[in-house]
């Protein structure tokens, strides 16, 4: 449960409260000067380290309008600080709020300056939370709030007077265009709320007189007036204000504003302490009065809060990423489970087909050294007709001879280092009638050697029919006249290698 003080500071002292659960519940008090002081930090030795929110209800409070030239960034920080100097030069307790820019001329930007004017008020109880290094997160006024009252009220009127009750006496807001412009607070009036009718008429009627002064208003115009009370007091104050000119009083139940803004307890009185400090902590934007050195504990404290929201960012998203790798892995292995069972029920099937198929001539290595031996022969060997093309062209030239038979080698087509070779044996015969004269029988056989030469390779007269040699007689028997005259050659082609 979330957990964090309150403190109200007005003339009678210090009330600190405890929020938790949405609800407000008193601490303790501690009265103005030194022994009140003394019990605030006896107090805060005790209290739990958690974040402190003071709201300041004191009359001591400036307001200065002013233009300055319409610069942004570090220019625009300087300017507003050292005109803040200038109009506060006594307090660290001020802020500046925009305004907007001026319609004509350079288009200045207006600027309300606002602060503390009798620091004193406040640096004993800031001292106190400074050194007991309480976490000090913003300094409110009740003008301060305005921004978020306005909120609440949803005037249709561009300006207007807010008028509220409290024990420190009656809060006067002057707002236009949806901001503040000015703010007092008047010495609470003796008696009940209820009683406080003409001195708020009396009060109303002199910040009336100033707002004329200062030309913020006409002095022929209405002034509309939110009067803040508990609906018990709206017959004794209306029956007070009602006959006031130029001042138009609009009733406000202070019941109806507390619960939407999380009050739970019904307010008995009209005083509107339980509201500020429901806004003063419901609010996180608007402008606030204490000095970066009180709120120095505060920023360590929001620091070490994002760094830890930080860290623990980072730690779910590694998380996220560690349980995302998981899952990743797991649908990995669920996928390579699936993969290996495929793949060994396609090895079975596959087995299951070898199996079916008849046996094998030879191993599955030679078969396969055979059909790439085949390969590399189609690719390397010389086709038949690259021979027999050459020889049938020199039978035709002789049509006396006759072949006999036909015998072809391609060699070691499969080698890759020898060339490719192609060899014919070839046995052809002359006509009979050629034997009776040898000599024209192996003139014959020459002529058809030298014709056929030129076309192949190689070509090699392996045997004649006739001993040819110089030194010996040429002879033909009854029994050589009755058979043909035969003879063989060798023909060769060859294939260079590219």
């Amino acid at each position: 449960m979330l957990t964090r003080y309150l403190h109200y500071l007005d003339q009678e002292g210090l009330t600190s409260y405890r929020s938790a659960g949405g609800r407000l519940a008193f601490v303790a008090r501690h009265a103005t000067g030194a022994e009140g002081v003394a019990t605030f930090s006896q107090w805060l030795q005790t209290a739990d380290k958690t974040t402190h929110t003071l709201l300041a209800n004191l009359a001591d409070e400036g307001f200065q309008n002013d233009s300055i030239p319409y610069v942004a960034g570090s220019d625009r920080k300087a300017l507003i600080t050292r005109k803040l100097a200038q109009q506060f030069h006594a307090s660290p307790y001020v802020t500046s709020l925009s305004l907007g820019r001026e319609r004509e001329g350079r288009r200045d930007e207006r600027i309300l300056y606002t602060g503390i004017t009798r620091p004193g008020a406040l640096d004993p109880w800031l001292a106190e939370l400074q050194g007991r290094e309480a976490a000090l997160n913003a300094l409110y006024t009740p003008p301060l709030l305005t921004q978020a009252l306005l909120g609440l009220l949803r005037p249709e009127v561009p300006q207007g007077l807010i008028v509220s009750f409290c024990r420190a006496g009656i809060r006067q807001t002057y707002f236009e265009q949806g901001s503040l412009r000015f703010s007092r607070l008047s010495p609470a009036p003796e008696g009940d709320f209820s009683t406080w009718g003409e001195a708020c008429l009396r009060e109303t009627q002199k910040t009336l007189q100033y707002l004329s002064g200062q030309r913020w208003i006409t002095r022929n115009t209405r002034l509309p007036v939110w009067l803040l009370l508990a609906r018990q007091d709206f017959a004794p104050l209306l029956a007070a204000v009602e006959q006031a000119a130029q001042l138009e009083f609009h009733l406000v139940n202070l019941n109806t504003l507390c619960q939407a803004i999380g009050h739970r307890e019904q307010l008995t009185t009209s005083d509107s302490q339980p509201l500020l400090m429901r806004l003063a902590l419901r609010e996180s934007r608007a402008p606030q009065l204490a000095p970066d050195a009180s709120r120095r504990i505060h920023r360590f404290r929001q620091a070490r809060q994002l760094i830890f929201a930080l860290g623990v960012l980072a730690g779910l998203a590694l998380g996220l990423s560690a349980l995302k790798h998981y899952m990743d892995g797991r649908e990995l292995q669920q996928q390579r489970s699936q993969l290996l069972a495929e793949i060994q029920s396609e090895n079975l099937r596959y087995q299951q087909l070898l199996a079916s198929l008849p046996a094998q001539p030879a191993p599955l290595d030679s078969l396969r050294s055979v059909v790439e031996a085949e390969a590399r022969l189609h690719t390397r060997a010389i086709p038949p007709q690259a021979a027999l093309l050459p020889l049938s062209k020199s039978l035709e030239r002789f049509p006396d001879i006759e072949l006999l038979q036909l015998e072809w080698d391609a060699g070691d087509a499969a080698s890759t280092t020898s060339p490719a070779r192609l060899v014919l044996n070839i046995n052809a015969a002359l006509p009979v009638a050629a034997a009776s004269d040898p000599r024209a029988a192996l003139q014959r056989i020459q002529a058809f050697f030298a014709d056929l030469r030129p076309r192949v390779n190689e070509l090699v007269l392996q045997e004649q029919p006739f001993d040819a040699e110089s030194d010996k007689t040429l002879r033909s028997d009854a029994e050589t006249l009755r058979k043909r005259p035969e003879f063989k050659l060798r023909l060769a082609i060859r294939k260079e290698q590219p």
